[in-house]
């Protein structure tokens, strides 16, 4: 097995990691593919299992070898073939390296000793996971007694995100039954029902949810539904409590998919802090200083667009306000990424 680098190589800025799981057939490809052609502005590496399963226009490509397709939008399709940390290892150190890395997993893969595999990347390599998608077959989920419906359900114990896929294909009784036993099955699991694997790229790899520097998403506090969902933009100047802001995050609403932004924060006032959650997974980082730019807290919210509520929202963060009376809140390291921890040990 290949080894990580040593504590001697330089790093850089952590990438952000989407693993995309779902048994065989669920439409991973074709979510894949959407990432790849996508005008989304990211320099994104795909890992995938089968170069033969993906489907690049010719005139995408720059440049290919027997490992990598380089694209015209920056994006790179890569193999991994036997060894997932190799291929990871060498996406890493590709110039210019990566701003997003999408792995897909096998249909038959155990998403829990990926992710294990991960968590040990991450303490020697700028890495980060930033979220776990599960497509599901709506049409030819196994149902329960058949050969492979346990593998099946868990392909999707740890995902952060279940798209729901192919629902055009069966009646909406038949999906709604599903959804419900997804509920069941992954409860802190947000649920995602689609067409085709078309859903916002915002949504399940945050693109565009930077709030400096907003690509589809306005910059005030509502903005325009689009296909079925909507985006929040909460803003105060007030310093945010880390604790109350470690208890709100873990409880937000499930019409809320994802949250990105940067937040004045006791344990750090002198530092924006970033802020990423991913359903029920949340990250906080170490920014850089707010070097004499007003210290303020700007948080993106997508989710649902029948149900997501600003107003709720923005009084639960309100409510994360530090008083004058309470104690300096811990000092900030690194990175504290307190709900993946969390979970880890059920």
């Amino acid at each position: 097995m290949t080894q990580p680098p040593s504590p001697t190589e330089p790093r850089r800025p952590p990438v952000p990691v989407t693993l995309v799981a779902g048994f065989l057939g669920s439409g991973k490809t074709t979510f894949l593919n959407r990432v790849l052609a996508g005008e989304h502005g990211r320099r994104v590496a795909v890992l995938v299992n089968d170069f033969g399963d993906v489907s690049i226009d010719q005139d995408l490509i720059v440049a290919a070898d027997e490992t990598s397709i380089t694209l015209a939008n920056g994006c790179v399709c890569c193999s991994i073939r036997d060894d997932l940390i190799a291929a990871v290892r060498d996406s890493l150190r590709r110039e210019p390296p990566p701003e997003h890395l999408v792995v897909e997993l096998s249909g038959v893969a155990d998403p829990g000793s990926v992710l294990r595999t991960f968590a040990l990347m991450e303490k020697r390599w700028p890495l980060f996971v930033d979220g776990v998608i599960a497509l599901v077959d709506s049409e030819h989920f196994p149902e329960e007694g058949e050969p492979h419906h346990l593998l099946a359900r868990e392909q999707l114990v740890l995902a952060d995100v279940v798209l729901l896929n192919k629902t055009d294909l069966v009646p909406a009784a038949q999906v709604a039954r599903l959804r419900e036993r997804i509920v069941g099955w992954v409860p802190t699991a947000r649920v995602v029902e689609t067409v085709l694997g078309e859903v916002p790229l915002e949504l399940c790899l945050g693109f565009g949810c930077d709030p400096d520097h907003p690509r589809h998403l306005g910059a005030e506090s509502a903005h325009e539904p689009a296909h079925g969902f909507a985006a929040f933009t909460y803003r105060t100047g007030r310093m945010l409590s880390l604790d109350a802001l470690r208890a709100t995050s873990t409880e937000l609403p499930s019409s809320v998919f994802r949250a990105k932004g940067f937040v004045f924060l006791d344990a750090r006032p002198d530092h924006r802090t970033v802020l990423q959650i991913v359903g029920r997974r949340a990250r906080i980082e170490l920014g850089e200083a707010w070097a004499g730019r007003p210290p303020e807290t700007v948080i993106v919210f997508i989710g649902s667009e029948r149900e997501l509520d600003p107003r709720a929202l923005a009084a639960s963060f309100d409510a994360c306000a530090a008083t004058s009376s309470s104690r300096p809140g811990p000092r900030l390291g690194a990175a504290l990424d307190w709900i993946r921890l969390r979970f880890r040990r059920r």
